[in-house]
């Protein structure tokens, strides 16, 4: 959820989350995101992101076209196949929608 939030924001960078396509070329916001009309984004790549995020790095596979996400970081799971560091997330560690970092 904490990945999708800071796309939703356009806030990659200050979360310090890069992507990366499979050739390893770095890709931005405008590179993977479509706005939609309804109060969500669409996360769109022909092919799959590898994410870094604290030396760390997961890859994110697209199981369909592409993948609606809200702001509050809800995506649809079914389209989306992860590997690397966010695949071995479990459930018991996932954060409510509602949670927020307090400042």
């Amino acid at each position: 959820m904490h990945f999708f939030r800071a796309l939703w924001a356009d806030d990659l960078y200050s979360t310090k989350f890069t992507i990366h396509n499979p050739a390893g070329e770095q890709l931005g916001y405008e590179d993977i995101v479509v706005l939609s009309p309804i109060d969500m984004k669409i996360l769109k790549y022909p092919e799959s992101l590898v994410i870094y995020h604290a030396d760390k790095w997961s890859q994110l596979n697209f199981q369909s076209e592409f993948v609606y996400f809200a702001r509050d970081g809800y995506f649809d799971p079914v389209g989306i196949g992860w590997e690397g560091e966010l695949a071995k997330k479990r459930i018991g560690g996932s954060l409510p929608y509602e949670y927020t970092v307090s400042q």
